[in-house]
């Protein structure tokens, strides 16, 4: 297709979709495959497999979708219930809304930001800050190399996983029910009035790394 050319594709079956300005998806259903677009990926899918990649910006409603999504340019917009979600190598900003969804952001090189409520949340060697609100949400956080960030979640467990000693600034609270466990660094948290609360360096001083669970563990440690 040329490349000038920005389509709209309406509930239609299996689409391929490659080397167009834009699409725009109108409650399509299916399996859907989008690749080299120069410009932006927008409207909704639901009900099947969608794979995007080399795109310049995305901005999606999706249900009931396993999607798939590599090297996109700038920003990613996401608003999701059910099905799965894996995004890889984003070069801008991502903003995800998620509700039971299994949300998979790797090697992200911009900002993050994810809200909703169920799933899981797996986000893996983050280059830029991240902030993560959600409820009854498994969150599990793999910092290669330390970036501020800050998570909340209720439920479920918290895991903040360090890929080398790091130099960071811990703060971490546990209220109703849960524990933090830290054993890896040897920190022992303090207990009062029903919170549980580690506030430390580990390391030298580096960026603050906020983390927030309600009924629930937080559990920091080392990759071995």
């Amino acid at each position: 297709m040329p490349e000038r050319l920005a389509i709209r594709v309406e509930n239609s079956g299996t689409v391929s979709v490659s080397g167009v300005k834009g699409v725009d998806l109108r409650n399509l259903a299916g399996d859907t495959a989008i690749s080299k677009v120069t410009g932006q990926v927008t409207g909704s899918h639901r009900s099947g497999e969608l794979s995007l990649s080399e795109i310049g910006a995305v901005e999606l409603s999706l249900s009931s979708s396993q999607a798939k999504l590599a090297d996109i340019k700038g920003m990613t917009m996401l608003k999701g219930r059910n099905g799965d979600c894996a995004v890889a190598q984003a070069r801008g900003p991502i903003h995800a809304e998620m509700t039971n969804v299994d949300l998979t952001i790797t090697d992200p090189a911009g900002t993050v930001r994810v809200s909703g409520e169920n799933g899981t949340l797996r986000l893996v060697s983050p280059a830029k800050e991240f902030n993560v609100d959600v409820r009854r949400m498994l969150v599990e956080v793999t910092l290669a190399d330390v970036v501020a960030g800050t998570v909340i979640t209720t439920d479920e467990p918290l895991r903040l996983t360090f890929g080398a000693a790091p130099h960071v600034a811990i703060d971490a609270a546990v209220t109703e029910r849960g524990s933090i466990r830290a054993g890896d660094f040897g920190l022992t948290p303090k207990e009062k009035d029903g919170e549980t609360r580690l506030k430390t360096l580990i390391g030298e001083a580096g960026p603050q790394v906020v983390l927030r669970n309600l009924r629930a563990d937080i559990v920091i440690s080392l990759r071995k």
